[in-house]
C-alpha cells in the first residue's frame, strides 16, 4: 500500500507501522521506502516523535485485531491525527461469518448470530501461536457501522466506501470527534 503514495506523495510523508516482524523483513527485501517502524501489539503511542498526520490508513488491521487492541491502537492515532485529519480503516461486516473458511461452520455461525443479534461486534482469535503473532487479540473481526458509532467515541463517522473488488471489507472514513 504505501508503494501506491509514491507518485502522490514526498518520500519524507510517507509513514508506516506494523508490528508483525516478518512484515518489516518483507518490506526491506522488497525495498518499500519511507519512515518505517516496528510498534507494539497493542500500542499506547504511535512513533515518529511529534508529528501529526493529516491522514491515516489502516488497511486490513481493523479487520484481525479484537476489542483491546482497536481501543488502543484508535487511541494511539487519535492522539496523532490532525484536528481536522482523517482516519481511513477498512472493516468487514457480519456477512463475512457467511464466507469465510474459518473458523469451523458452527463457530462461524455463532459469531454471525453474534454480530447480528448483539452488539455489531464479533471476534475469533487466531491464537498466540498463529503466524507467530504474540497475541491472542489477533484474529478475524466483524464490525457494524452502528457499533463504531456507539463505541468509537473519539472518532465521528465521515463516509463509507464499498468496495467493489472485495465485497467483504470496506473502507470507513472517521474524523476527530
Amino acid at each position: 500500500m504505501l508503494r501506491l503514495l509514491y507518485n502522490r506523495v514526498r518520500l519524507s510523508n510517507i509513514y508506516g507501522v506494523d508490528p508483525w516482524p516478518p512484515s518489516h523483513e518483507r518490506l526491506e527485501e522488497h525495498g518499500v521506502r519511507g519512515k518505517l517502524a516496528l510498534i507494539d501489539y497493542v500500542p499506547t503511542e504511535l512513533p515518529f516523535g511529534d508529528v501529526n498526520f493529516d491522514v491515516i490508513f489502516a488497511f486490513s488491521v481493523f479487520t484481525h485485531i479484537g476489542e483491546q487492541s482497536q481501543r488502543a491502537v484508535l487511541g494511539a492515532m487519535r492522539k496523532r491525527v490532525a484536528q481536522d485529519g482523517i482516519l481511513a480503516l477498512t472493516i468487514r461486516q457480519a456477512s463475512y461469518w457467511t464466507v469465510a473458511t474459518w473458523p469451523d461452520a458452527a463457530t462461524r455461525e455463532q459469531l454471525w448470530n453474534e454480530h447480528i443479534n448483539g452488539n455489531g461486534f464479533a471476534f475469533a482469535s487466531h491464537g498466540a501461536s498463529e503466524g507467530g503473532h504474540q497475541t491472542d487479540d489477533y484474529g478475524d473481526v466483524s464490525i457494524s457501522l452502528d457499533y463504531i458509532r456507539r463505541e468509537w467515541k473519539e472518532w465521528r463517522l465521515d463516509g463509507v466506501r464499498w468496495h467493489m473488488t472485495d465485497d467483504q471489507q470496506i473502507t470507513v472514513f472517521l474524523r476527530p470527534a
